[in-house]
């Protein structure tokens, strides 16, 4: 009796697997890249933002020409988070003084989500903060 329980439980199992009860793929948040270049400006930035359920990661870089350019002043990258029309009131700078400066943060949000990253490069006094564009979560 016990090598018909064993068979059975051999069976069980060798149809479960056969079946696909296996562990799932790992689900692929939605990415956004972004490359702002002004053509008259301080210095540029791009990379990519990566879209959580509340959160953000954004990977990327600032470049600051201006002492080629202007002046030996810095370039900042400001990143302002909405969920939707709203204003979080939160924001993340990082900035490049005649050179590249790499960035990898991750900003928390809000239950529903940061939906809208909207973005800046300053360079002050001679350049203001200037809109670059908004970064928009895709829809799931």
């Amino acid at each position: 009796m016990k090598n018909g329980k064993l068979s059975a439980a051999v069976a069980v199992a060798t149809l479960a697997a056969s079946i696909g009860f296996s562990a799932s793929p790992a689900y692929a948040y939605p990415t956004t890249t972004f490359d702002f270049a002004p053509a008259y400006g301080p210095g540029t930035t791009a990379g990519s933002v990566t879209w959580y359920n509340r959160s953000v990661a954004i990977q990327g870089y600032v470049y600051d020409h201006n002492a080629q350019i202007v002046s030996p002043d810095s370039t900042t990258v400001r990143f302002n988070f909405w969920q939707g029309t709203k204003d979080l009131g939160t924001y993340q700078t990082r900035t490049a003084s005649n050179e590249t400066t790499s960035f990898n943060f991750t900003q928390d949000g809000p239950a529903g989500g940061i939906t809208v990253i909207k973005v800046y490069l300053c360079s002050v006094p001679v350049y203001p903060c200037t809109y670059q564009g908004n970064l928009v979560r895709p829809a799931s």
